[in-house]
């Protein structure tokens, strides 16, 4: 029997509170250092519009695209970005997937094993609070509910993509 890929899609009102949000920090930062450096002028008046023009352009690339998505497969998942792709083979993940935060946001991490990151060349990072990698994004499942999902996938299908199995 063939197991269906699962697919969590983007959240297109938390793509757009991702938008609305980010070009408000992006703005206030951006006038933020020119008021004390430079004084508002001009030059600071294009950065804002140049900045909050390209992230509003990325808004329906994003939703046409149907990125950020995760799709899980009986072989393992992949992270749909905006532009490009990470995927992983069940048996690459360490243990379970986690909740952790990063910044204001609540992301899905997970350990890769030392056979993986020795054949990719994988350097440690401390960004993940002791995990490798993280999923994370505007999708239509919490981080919390991402994350039981892809451990039950995991614990499903792993080992079981052999031959006759």
């Amino acid at each position: 029997m063939a197991h269906p890929a699962v697919t969590v899609p983007p959240s297109l009102f938390r793509l757009l509170r991702m938008l609305v949000l980010g070009n408000l920090f992006m703005v206030g930062g951006i006038v933020g250092m020119s008021v004390g450096t430079f004084g508002l002028g001009s030059i600071t008046v294009w950065a804002c519009a140049a900045v909050v023009g390209l992230s509003i352009v990325l808004y329906p690339v994003a939703a046409v695209r149907q990125r950020p998505r995760v799709v899980l497969t009986p072989d393992g998942f992949a992270s749909d970005k905006l532009f490009g792709r990470e995927a992983h083979r069940w048996e690459d993940v360490d243990g379970r997937f986690g909740v952790i935060e990063v910044g204001w946001n609540k992301v899905v991490a997970y350990k890769l094993t030392a056979d993986y990151k020795a054949r990719v060349g994988k350097k440690p990072t401390s960004l993940f609070s002791g995990y490798d990698a993280a999923l994370g994004g505007a999708l239509a499942l919490s981080a919390a509910e991402l994350a039981e999902l892809l451990n039950e996938y995991k614990q499903r299908h792993q080992g079981s993509t052999s031959p006759g199995g």
